[in-house]
């Protein structure tokens, strides 16, 4: 089975990071999936609709967004990255019980793709000059690099200095949004052998294009850019278009 590039393995790190400027984690669920036979975005879009109403009637209190590869080695491998996110385990376990319970058959049996890899993980958000309204109704662009921790750092260390670049690079323009992902159940180190992963979301291409050009002209080689290579080194990255669906 093909695993998900951008989700892997971060062994032996709690939960919860210790440094008091770190923000508690949202949990996510990713799920690759390919299109049933006969199936394709229309049916995705239609199920949208479905999905909405029936979450409303369960009073599921969640976000969701399907991600669609638009720069990725292959390109093939799936067609959607569906996301789902909750604001803590509490929140998700409820979905996850509203889902297979006889009130989510309905659902369930709509649903257009098949998913051959499903990973939950916890998202670590950093300071944002856009919120989630910036992204409603467009595209925005998503990319995502694996990381690896150079020795002596830890976690904490990676969003500290993540976050003081992520604001320096505000301060010049950017509009970038950025999180650290911890990948959990779904996961073993055998199967994804990086640290964490690092994520960052832009209002539309133009600012993503903008975001890349600013960080070499104004960032590449700042204080906050030499923390950042102190505490971890990143590779691997894919580019996704994105669309918030709840």
């Amino acid at each position: 089975m093909k695993k998900i590039i951008l989700l892997m393995a971060l062994i032996g790190l709690p939960i919860s990071l210790v440094a008091q400027e770190v923000p508690d984690p949202l949990t996510a669920g990713y799920s690759q999936c390919k299109f049933l036979p006969g199936k394709g975005m229309k049916s995705l879009e239609e199920y949208v609709e479905l999905f909405n109403e029936e979450l409303d009637k369960a009073e599921i209190e969640m976000g969701s967004t399907m991600l669609v590869p638009f720069f990725k080695t292959d390109i093939s491998e799936y067609d959607v990255l569906w996301v789902n996110t909750w604001q803590d385990n509490t929140q998700a376990g409820k979905a996850m019980d509203w889902w297979l319970s006889d009130a989510g058959e309905k659902s369930r049996d709509a649903w257009p793709m098949f998913c051959d890899t499903q990973i939950l993980t916890y998202q670590w958000w950093m300071d944002a000059v856009t919120d989630r309204d910036d992204l409603e109704g467009q595209n925005f662009s998503a990319s995502y690099y694996t990381c690896n921790l150079n020795d002596g750092k830890n976690l904490s260390d990676a969003y500290l200095a993540s976050n003081a670049e992520l604001k320096l690079g505000h301060s010049k323009g950017s509009k970038s949004s950025s999180a650290l992902i911890r990948p959990s159940s779904g996961t073993n180190a055998a199967e994804f052998p990086f640290d964490f992963v690092r994520l960052f979301t832009n209002p539309s291409f133009t600012n993503w294009g903008e975001a890349v050009d600013g960080w070499y002209d104004d960032v590449r080689g700042s204080a906050e850019s030499n923390a950042v290579r102190d505490a971890f080194d990143c590779n691997g990255s894919t580019l996704f278009s994105g669309r918030i669906v709840r």
